[in-house]
């Protein structure tokens, strides 16, 4: 057959086998959307969209019908959204006597306006208003407030030239101080570095990227990270408990191509969120897009069809504010995940206005607000949103208003900028007076409350003569407070740079009142909290109305758990309730297996005021939770209140999970079962981990590798006797730890072993878990996640890194060595894992560590080695990896 011949054959069967994979493609895609609400709704005969969207216009059709169908519920919404109270003024915070010119988008204008004299700078008013500022600011901006600088994200735009050749030249021939502020990194810094390069100060959304802007501008021009801000104008708690309906809005994009992880979350929530109770809206904010203005296909912004019941139109970003201010939950998705400042600007909006949020990972927003749900499956979504308690609802509420509206409000940006280029103005400060009887009174009550406050002691009599100073001062009536939270002065603080309240009622989170609302003030003798005029004294400064606000504290609430109990959760404690009320237990709280659980908090000794109350809430509120306390100070590690947890357990089986942890996909009940059904020693399942990004830590994989190399059967799906083959399964599994905190054992036998963790060590699970192994007799091994590890809680142990944390690996060390002699595998250790555990962890980790506490460090390493004798310190490759750690000591 001639070569013309055979390439046409080869081209018809290429064409196919197109054909072919196309016609699977469709298939599979039928199969999907057979599987949707909306297929439903076609076979019910609510509308004729029996196939998959497979166009542009197809999807436009159907949000078009979705979105008619939602129009009578939108506009009830915008009309319950305008009866909301209008705030215009607050006590705390007066607007600062700095004019600050502004290049920037709507949003984050809006979200500073309010903290100074801010002038919208045009193409048109550059030259007559730079001469009159104090400082020009300008933002990384695509178009600005009303498209005046449309373009301005483009490197050689007629705004960047007009910026660059008109505008910065003028402010430095006038020593007008120049600064630019990036809200788009890191994905942007490229676009803008030219803004920067032109600027006296640089700020940036995202701490991460302070280095790479020092190294383009160099050392002299100071650079510092700046999150995003609230104006209580816009953003505000007041009316937030009055809506009792089940609506939850999400406006955004699908942007899939761009952003695949944010994606892969977003349909978790979205699933999640379909299966509850709540009622989801999804605004397209591409819906309105045309064709004719794209090259590309517009398809690539298509919400998938899952969700088309719950598409809508975009609404203007007006319109969204309101319905968000209005509604109890929202939805927040985040496309920066690593950064520990940089996160959707939606997180703190809706913190300010009493929202409970549901959002995928973001490094950021786990550590400084745990409160807000960062949910990584469907069934963790549906579960928090179904079983979440209307307590829980209100000091989560409490919690994040009070968060923000201390230290995210737009005062404290401008505050920061301003201090930072040396621009003076006027600060507004208060004193806290404290009404008491006397001396000890005021010390008991101000050792009962969180917050950096100045406050000052004063009687009745002395506050009848005490004026208010220039700018107002907080009164609080210590005898008039009877709820127990440290947050009280913090709470009422927060009320009062949000609303112009003249006083504030602190509610619990069991009262049953609608709270953040302003009512009548009542006798002044029973006020709590007062706002004292500049000037006036208690008894003429005027109090008009008074507002009820949360505060972290329950009255009589208590959760009965009648079930007979098998599993003991222990839960080590210390400095870390902030984490544990609003991570662990309310990931055991959701789950089907709380019911009959015992929760045993073992309290390491912590001093922190909101861990003592969280233990306290928790021990008050729920029958099935205990808590062993230890005497303040703290023992360095997880280790003691493990062991005193196994010590103290009083039922048949027994895990452990870390306060800044979450169980989840609802795995404990699925172990738990598996321990009912067979006579195991333990048995585990995956971790997922987030560290910048999420991973999922595949311990049953790796497990099951290491039986079936160790020649180990199964004798039940997923279950495996050990017979005696212990050591050679942990030899083969190359001492892979895995977390005790994705698994479930049996307690009886796991004190029999004898095992502990050794005091005040890091890294000791990881060791308990290698002895669990080697003593075990049968497990079982599941492939589904059942824990979250978060990997960059601020704080954490093993993310600061000092020459501390290299000593807390000594009595870890020692003791494994001793333990590996005793059972013949410390030549074996020696040699496959310790190397790499030495390469991959210890000096790793070394590159963190600053100054004098290198080489004690270093030092604490060599002592390490030492323990596992001449095997290692006289390995050629431990002495070349070591030579190269002290040349970079020196350096």
């Amino acid at each position: 057959m001639k070569d013309a011949a055979v390439q046409k054959q080869l081209d018809r069967l290429t064409e196919l086998e197109a054909k072919a994979e196309a016609t699977k493609s469709a298939s599979r895609d039928l199969r999907s959307y057979t599987r949707t609400l909306a297929y439903h709704d076609a076979l019910s005969g609510k509308h004729a969209f029996f196939d998959p969207t497979n166009s542009r216009d197809a999807y436009e059709q159907r949000v078009d019908f979705y979105d008619s169908e939602f129009s009578q519920r939108l506009d009830e919404m915008l009309a319950e959204a305008d009866s909301l109270p209008s705030i215009s003024r607050q006590r705390w915070d007066k607007r600062r006597n700095v004019r600050i010119g502004i290049i920037a988008d709507k949003f984050l204008y809006e979200s500073l306006r309010v903290a100074a004299d801010f002038v919208p700078l045009t193409p048109e008013n550059l030259e007559e208003e730079i001469p009159t500022l104090d400082l020009l600011l300008v933002v990384s901006a695509w178009r600005g407030l009303e498209d005046e600088w449309h373009g301005f994200g483009g490197v050689n735009s007629e705004g960047r030239r007009l910026f660059s050749e008109n505008a910065a030249p003028l402010a430095r021939s006038l020593d007008i101080p120049i600064v630019f502020y990036s809200k788009e990194d890191p994905p942007n810094f490229a676009k803008f570095l030219g803004l920067a390069k032109e600027a006296d100060f640089i700020f940036t959304s995202a701490e991460e990227m302070v280095p790479k802007y020092q190294e383009a501008v160099g050392d002299g021009t100071p650079v510092e990270a700046l999150p995003f801000a609230v104006n209580f104008e816009r953003t505000n708690p007041v009316g937030s408990e009055r809506f009792d309906g089940n609506d939850v809005v999400f406006a955004g994009s699908w942007l899939a191509h761009k952003y695949k992880t944010r994606a892969q979350a977003a349909k978790k929530i979205f699933k999640g969120v379909q299966d509850s109770h709540l009622d989801l809206s999804i605004f397209d904010r591409n819906a309105d897009l045309d064709q004719s203005d794209f090259k590309s296909d517009l398809s690539r912004y298509n919400f998938p069809d899952d969700f088309l019941p719950h598409l809508r139109r975009p609404i203007s970003h007006e319109d969204v504010h309101r319905i968000q201010r209005l509604l109890p939950f929202g939805v927040n998705l985040n496309s920066v995940t690593a950064s520990s400042t940089m996160f959707a600007n939606r997180v703190v909006e809706l913190l300010a206005t009493g929202t409970t949020v549901l959002s995928n990972y973001s490094n950021g927003v786990n550590s400084l607000y745990p409160y807000v749900a960062i949910v990584d499956s469907e069934i963790d979504a549906q579960q928090f949103v179904d079983n979440l308690s209307t307590e829980y609802f209100r000091y989560g509420r409490a919690s994040g208003i009070r968060d923000v509206f201390l230290n995210d409000t737009a005062f404290e940006r401008v505050d920061q900028i301003l201090d930072v280029v040396g621009v003076p103005y006027t600060r507004t400060d208060h004193r806290i007076l404290v009404v008491a009887d006397d001396e000890q009174d005021f010390a008991d009550f101000v050792a009962s409350q969180d917050g950096d406050f100045d406050f000052e002691w004063v009687t009745r009599d002395e506050l009848a003569k005490t004026q208010g100073s220039k700018n107002g001062d907080v009164v609080v009536f210590a005898n008039n407070l009877s709820l127990n939270s440290p947050f009280l002065v913090a709470d009422a603080v927060a009320a009062f740079r949000y609303s112009d309240a003249d006083a504030v009622e602190l509610c619990s989170v069991d009262d049953p009142r609608t709270c953040y609302e302003f009512v009548e003030p009542g006798p002044r003798s029973t006020l709590q909290v007062v706002w004292l005029e500049p000037g006036k004294t208690f008894n003429t400064t005027p109090i008009e109305r008074k507002i009820l606000a949360r505060t972290a504290a329950v009255a009589n609430t208590v959760v009965s758990s009648p079930e007979a109990k098998d599993l003991t959760v222990i839960v080590p404690v210390y400095n870390n309730g902030r984490f544990l009320i609003h991570k662990c237990f309310q990931s055991l709280r959701r789950s089907s297996v709380f019911s009959t659980a015992e929760i045993l908090l073992v309290d390491d000794g912590s001093t922190d005021k909101e861990t003592l109350h969280a233990l306290a809430v928790l021990e008050q509120v729920y029958e099935n939770v205990s808590v062993f306390r230890f005497p303040p100070g703290g023992s360095g590690s997880a280790s003691r209140p493990r062991n005193k947890g196994l010590e103290l357990a009083r039922t048949k089986f027994v895990t452990y999970l870390d306060p800044d942890n979450e169980q989840v996909e609802d795995a404990y009940i699925q172990l738990l079962e598996l321990m009912r059904s067979e006579p195991l020693s333990f048995a585990l399942g995956n971790m997922v981990k987030f560290k910048g990004t999420r991973s999922v830590i595949n311990n049953s994989w790796h497990l099951k590798k290491s039986l079936k190399s160790a020649g180990i059967e199964r004798i039940g799906e997923g279950v495996y006797h050990l017979g005696g083959n212990n050591r050679d399964l942990l030899a083969t599994a190359e001492y892979q730890p895995m977390s005790i905190q994705a698994l479930i054992a049996d307690t009886a036998w796991l004190r029999s072993t004898g095992i502990e963790q050794p005091e005040g060590a890091v890294g000791q699970d990881s060791y308990f878990f290698q002895q669990m192994l080697y003593y075990a007799e049968t497990i079982a091994v599941v492939p589904n996640p059942v824990h979250v590890y978060y990997a960059e809680v601020a704080n954490s142990t093993v993310n600061s890194i000092s020459a501390k944390f290299y000593r807390k690996y000594l009595p870890l060390e020692e003791s494994r060595s001793s333990w590996l002699k005793e059972i013949g595998l410390i030549d074996h250790y020696s040699d496959t894992r310790f190397l790499a555990f030495l390469q991959k962890w210890y000096l790793v980790k070394l590159r963190n560590v600053v100054g004098e506490d290198r080489a004690e460090s270093i030092s604490c390493i060599y002592e390490i080695a030492s323990m596992y004798g001449p095997r290692v310190t006289e390995n050629p490759q431990f002495q070349s990896l070591m030579a190269e750690a002290e040349e970079e000591v020196r350096q």
